[in-house]
């Protein structure tokens, strides 16, 4: 889309199914996460386009990046935490 006189993308979240339980970009900015109460997760590029996603069976509780930008911590609501690299 054409914004202040510049073509810039974007990521719109227009999944019904499900809330944001939580959303966390990465300190170096490039990637942001969106997590949903029913165990979607998604990770997308600044860029506007969807880099990777999981689902889960139970439901995510929160998100958290590395100092690094290249390890993404999930955890879920029966206690697990899960880590993925960058690039899921």
């Amino acid at each position: 889309m054409k914004y202040n006189g510049q073509w810039v993308e974007e990521m719109v979240n227009n999944r019904k199914a499900s809330f944001v339980r939580d959303m966390k970009w990465s300190p170096d900015g490039s990637k942001i996460c969106i997590a949903y109460e029913d165990g979607n997760v998604i990770v997308g590029g600044v860029e506007g386009n969807r880099k990777w996603g999981k689902e889960y069976t139970h439901r995510v509780a929160m998100v958290a990046w590395s100092p690094s930008s290249k390890e993404l911590l999930i955890g879920t609501n029966l206690g697990e935490v899960l880590m993925y690299d960058e690039n899921g």
